[in-house]
């Protein structure tokens, strides 16, 4: 139900009437770089890496939620890859071919947030362009279909870079604190030298925040001030020579 070609619709089709928006992002971390690499857009045949899908909606009792994922080749939208570390809210489906990850039960918020990640290895050789496609149904455990709100899709193209010898970095992004009330620090600590475009959106996908970084020898960090945001969370996009770093950020 990710929307995704070949899917059988999306979770609108059964879950509704539940207030706000729910939207998401999906990042992908090179696994062997860890959890503060700079996300990728590309993939190399073989590897693994880290899928992470983030998400929210604002309104009141809708605390937990559901998610499927699917990655597709892009020339005939077949389900490519495998999928490990699941830990204990995920589950593959079907189990005998897996084409999909998916929730095993409701998933409550982490610190405001819909938060879910596993591992996803590509295939072996190259397939040329991956989609990556993923729903959120943000669920008030009713046991109904009713008061709930999904998602639009949310998708990610990888593009194929099998023949490159490596696509890690050192970069190092710490964006804190999170929740923030008044000023967030951004630490771009190990990023080459140069200009970085920093910008903070809403839910909505509306600019709040627009700035530059210039990098150099002991000039890695930089503020935002968010004492005028209204609370609820917020995307923070770090950007430079075809690198993007989304955070999520919560406005208290």
């Amino acid at each position: 139900m990710t929307g995704s070609p070949g899917s059988a619709g999306n979770c609108t089709s059964c879950h509704s009437g539940g207030g706000g928006t729910t939207s998401g992002t999906i990042v992908v971390q090179l696994k062997s770089a860890g959890t503060s690499s700079v996300p990728v857009t590309s993939y190399i045949a073989g590897e693994t890496y880290i899928v992470t899908i983030t998400g929210g909606n604002p309104t009141a009792g809708l605390d937990d939620f559901g998610f499927q994922f699917t990655a597709l080749k892009g020339s005939d939208n077949t389900a490519v890859g495998t999928y490990s570390n699941l830990g204990t809210t995920a589950q593959t489906f079907p189990s005998s071919n897996p084409t999909l990850v998916e929730h095993t039960a409701a998933i409550p918020k982490t610190t405001g947030l819909y938060v879910v990640s596993f591992d996803w290895t590509a295939p072996a050789t190259s397939v040329g362009a991956i989609n990556m496609y993923a729903i959120i149904n943000a669920v008030n455990k009713n046991s109904m279909q009713t008061g709930d709100k999904s998602s639009s899709t949310i998708s990610l193209a990888l593009v194929d870079k099998t023949s490159v010898a490596t696509v890690t970095s050192e970069v190092v992004v710490k964006i804190f604190p999170n929740p923030v009330v008044n000023t967030l620090t951004i630490d771009l600590d190990k990023a080459d030298a140069g200009i970085y475009t920093i910008q903070a959106y809403n839910m909505s996908g509306a600019t709040v925040a627009s700035m530059e970084m210039n990098i150099g020898p002991g000039s890695y960090k930089g503020t935002v001030n968010t004492s005028d945001w209204v609370p609820g969370m917020y995307f923070i996009s770090i950007q430079k020579d075809g690198y993007k770093h989304v955070v999520p950020v919560v406005k208290q």
